[in-house]
């Protein structure tokens, strides 16, 4: 995360005097690597730069101590609901929603009288999430992983089965296609959902029986059957307590800023404060690119009150938070200087889980020390401490 506070214009020679205090395989960091930063590193960057080296030394102590056993830790108790189940009432109007698209999709096929359409059913299911974004960003994957896998396995059925003749052809044929669909499954987790139901398509339409396949009657029915499932579960999901993703990023990046405000403050836990920023804002993050699937779906009152600040923009206030906080710059921070930002934190983490604005950054605090008598520390404190105040601002004046 403190890699978010460097400068986008850093030169090749300063990037290659970073990368080369990485301690490699063992800690062993090579003699003939340069000890001395380039002479090209601008002042305001040292904070940063100091930070980092920070972290590498302790990424390259750890190299080096011995391997210790594990102490398993205790397993929290597990419970049948979670803590909020009956007080909070997202959990039972989330049921009632799931439970309304499957039943309209069961009194569908059921009318209809077309058994085949009962994959809309197990769409509803596995679509069905928190929020409008998540849910339609898993059913645009899981319709257009069965187009595909079916779209393989008809022309499959059509042109090389009926030149198939032993079961080797069959398993290199399988073969080849899974490993095309193992190849999306696992790459990005925004994709990988996709690649399943390709393969499961595909299987579904070529592994019909024991004997060779002839019928594409199962995967137009699968197809029609899930196209079905989705549109009931996005009509019923954005209709019913709609629950927009930007409402999740609010939350997460609420948490994000309350962390932050404990982390400026030096706690004693530091390092767990730091890992609780760092998964908030990957949470607010994958959000984000949920959000992009909601389109205009949901009623324009939600949408009116769901601006929030740049994701990116609070990254880079961890970022500078981070310098902030790190070993060798926290030493010469004057606690006192700290007190407006740490407050600004807390109060825009409770604005934004009020769906409120986020207040106006803090004025800077008087510098009652000149700049030629401060310490090299305290200078690399005082300009860390610019630089938070600086991407607070960029925080409080910029939302989407």
């Amino acid at each position: 995360m403190t890699l978010e506070a460097l400068p986008d214009d850093l030169s090749l020679p300063q990037r290659q005097w970073l990368a080369s205090q990485v301690p490699e395989s063992g800690g062993e960091i090579a003699s003939s690597l340069p000890t001395q930063p380039p002479p090209d590193f601008l002042l305001e960057q040292q904070p940063v730069i100091s930070a980092i080296l920070n972290t590498l030394s302790r990424v390259h102590f750890a190299f080096e101590q011995p391997t210790q056993s594990a102490i398993p830790e205790a397993r929290p108790h597990r419970q049948a609901f979670v803590a909020d189940a009956f007080s909070n009432p997202a959990h039972w109007q989330f049921a009632l929603k799931t439970t309304i698209a499957v039943m309209l999709s069961y009194a569908i096929y059921s009318l209809l009288d077309w058994p085949g359409l009962r994959t809309a059913i197990v769409t509803c299911f596995f679509v069905a999430l928190a929020n409008l974004g998540e849910t339609v960003h898993k059913l645009t994957l899981r319709l257009s992983g069965a187009v595909i896998g079916g779209l393989i396995a008809g022309l499959c059925i059509v042109f090389l089965l009926p030149h198939l003749t032993d079961i080797g052809q069959l398993c290199l044929l399988i073969g080849i296609v899974s490993l095309a669909a193992a190849w999306v499954a696992t790459s990005s987790e925004l994709i990988s959902y996709g690649g399943m139901q390709i393969a499961f398509a595909f299987f579904l339409g070529v592994l019909q029986g024991y004997a060779p396949a002839n019928d594409l009657t199962v995967l137009r029915d699968r197809i029609v059957g899930i196209l079905l499932g989705n549109v009931i579960i996005t009509l019923v999901f954005s209709s019913l307590w709609p629950q927009s993703a930007t409402s999740a990023i609010r939350a997460a990046l609420a948490d994000t800023l309350r962390a932050l405000s404990e982390l400026i403050g030096r706690p004693s836990h530091i390092e767990e404060v730091r890992l609780r920023a760092a998964r908030a804002l990957v949470k607010a993050d994958h959000l984000r690119a949920s959000g992009l699937f909601e389109l205009r779906m949901l009623p324009a009152q939600l949408n009116a009150n769901s601006k929030v600040p740049a994701v990116a923009d609070v990254e880079k206030l961890a970022g500078a938070a981070f310098v902030l906080a790190s070993d060798s710059i926290a030493r010469s921070t004057d606690p006192a200087a700290l007190a407006p930002w740490i407050h600004w934190a807390q109060t825009a983490a409770d604005s934004l889980s009020r769906n409120e604005p986020v207040p106006a950054a803090p004025a800077p605090a008087l510098e009652l020390q000149p700049l030629s008598a401060a310490s090299p520390q305290s200078l690399l404190a005082r300009q860390a401490l610019d630089q938070l105040a600086l991407e607070v601002g960029h925080v409080a004046t910029t939302e989407h």
